[in-house]
């Protein structure tokens, strides 16, 4: 079969996955989709999405082709919403709703969850012509619920398909592997990332733009850490280099709140690395610059205090550059 343009489908707004979208696209457009997909790939980098966009495909009222939802009758958009009634979404979220716990509990995928959407799957569809099962995410079942949804796999209700989303396969039982089609998602190339990202500003998101390089640098090719890395910029806004000490220290202290704490520590000395990685090139920024911001990284992700570990780097950092000036 020939492979299907992307611009022709319902993906078409899916970035820098063309591999995954030819898989999907090609199974839409011969009629054959399987039973059970499993989506492989970072984190943020489109498997939602095209999960979302392929269930459109399949629920559409009124496709333009079998590759091409509408999206814009009611079933598109409950769909692309999270919301068509015949679509289950094993997450951490809807977890958190069935068994009356805080999301932020919800650490792995329990065989309640998935026996809940067993329940779901074995009822006859309620508007569409198929049912749909999200599992997200699926290398975070205990035991207990791998196997029971195994069973589901080997024996799958009439007109349902699965989707399982994951980062880590390895983590996931070979059988359970083994009868999902892989749909593998790659870190997106800078070019997409920062496409997407413009996009997102362009639709009115608080994003700012001089940011934008930064983020793309720092996000290893995901779309969700450059929005989180974007998102926490305000408060890691600060100039380091130009500032009083005693407003230098403050800032420092704040990384010893458990709400910014070692991950915000972690993505500010990542940015920094980045940047000083481009200035080096041009000249504007000695190497040994980099290999301090590297230590410290190190010293952050092996449990050194955050806070002091920024202040020892920045003061060290502001007294090179005194003395070479």
């Amino acid at each position: 079969m020939s492979p299907v343009a992307e611009s022709s489908t319902v993906f078409r707004s899916l970035r820098g996955q063309p591999a995954a979208v030819e898989v999907l696209s090609s199974s839409l457009a011969a009629g054959r989709v399987p039973h059970a997909y499993l989506f492989v790939g970072p984190d943020g980098v489109g498997k939602r999405t095209a999960f979302l966009k392929w269930s459109q495909a399949l629920l559409c009222e009124a496709p333009l082709s079998p590759v091409m939802a509408c999206e814009e009758c009611g079933p598109c958009r409950k769909a692309g919403g999270g919301i068509h009634p015949d679509v289950f979404r094993a997450t951490f979220e809807i977890q958190a709703i069935l068994l009356k716990e805080p999301v932020e509990k919800q650490k792995s995928i329990k065989i309640d969850t998935v026996r809940e959407m067993e329940k779901v799957l074995s009822r006859k569809p309620l508007e569409g012509r198929v049912k749909i099962a999200l599992i997200d995410p699926a290398d975070k079942l205990v035991d207990a619920a791998a196997h029971a949804l195994l069973k589901i796999l080997e024996e799958p209700p009439p007109a349902t398909h699965l989707v399982l989303l994951a980062s880590d396969q390895g983590q996931m039982l070979d059988t359970i592997r083994s009868r999902c089609q892989i749909v593998r998602f790659r870190p997106l190339p800078s070019s997409d990332l920062l496409s997407v990202l413009e996009d997102r500003a362009a639709r009115g998101e608080p994003l700012d733009r001089e940011r934008f390089a930064d983020a793309v640098r720092a996000a290893e090719g995901s779309v969700g850490r450059a929005l989180e890395i974007l998102s926490e910029a305000e408060s890691l806004d600060f100039d380091w280099e130009g500032s009083p000490l005693s407003e230098l220290l403050k800032w420092c202290e704040q990384f010893g709140n458990p709400r910014l704490g070692r991950d915000a520590a972690e993505d500010f000395l990542r940015r920094l690395l980045a940047r000083f990685r481009d200035e080096a090139r041009d000249g504007r920024r000695p190497p040994e610059d980099i290999e301090r911001a590297l230590t410290a990284l190190t010293r952050v992700r092996r449990s050194v205090g955050p806070s002091l570990a920024l202040q020892a780097l920045l003061l060290k950092l502001r007294r090179e550059k005194k003395r070479r000036i």
